[in-house]
Formats: structure tokens, C-alpha cells, sequence
């Protein structure tokens, strides 16, 4: 699935890096990175699912998504919805 912007709010476009590695792209770059990025995702009726912050620059976050279908698996893999908030000075 292509992921899409519903909504930028100052979010430039979303970068499907690999299997559940998303990159959020900002059109206006934070003044540092002291900025909180908040995610989420669903992957309906899948398990526990957990979102993971994997770099963070000005300009972009990356966050990774897996989920657990039993208690010794844990599966990277794409959300069916992701979901994003920012906080801090641009």
C-alpha cells in the first residue's frame, strides 16, 4: 500500500522506507530536534501493535510498526493506518 497525507498540517509527504519503516517529512523544518513526535497505528484485529521512533532530524522522523500475534512473535510489517502529531518550534 502507498501511504498517503490526509490532513498535512505541515507534513510534506510520507516515505515508505521497508516493511513497516515509515519516514514523516515536514515542509517546514522544526528548529531542532527537541520537537515529540506522537504515533500510532492499527493494523486491525492483529495483536499488540507498538510504533518506534527510529531517527529524527529537523526536516523528517522515521518510526517503525510491528505487532505481536502470540507471545514469541513479533512481525515488522506495514500498518493499515498510521497516525502522527508533532510538537515543538518551526
Amino acid at each position: 500500500q502507498t501511504p498517503a497525507v490526509v490532513g498535512s498540517f505541515g507534513v510534506s509527504s510520507v516515505t515508505d522506507n521497508s516493511a513497516g519503516n515509515f519516514s514523516v517529512n515536514f515542509s517546514t523544518a522544526f528548529a531542532d530536534t527537541t520537537y515529540v513526535g506522537v504515533t500510532s497505528m492499527n493494523l486491525y484485529n492483529r495483536g499488540s501493535q507498538a510504533t518506534s521512533l527510529l531517527t529524527k532530524t529537523t526536516s523528517a522522523m522515521s518510526f517503525g510498526t510491528n505487532y505481536e500475534l502470540s507471545a514469541d512473535s513479533n512481525t515488522i510489517a506495514d500498518a493499515e493506518v498510521n497516525m502522527c502529531v508533532f510538537f515543538g518550534d518551526q
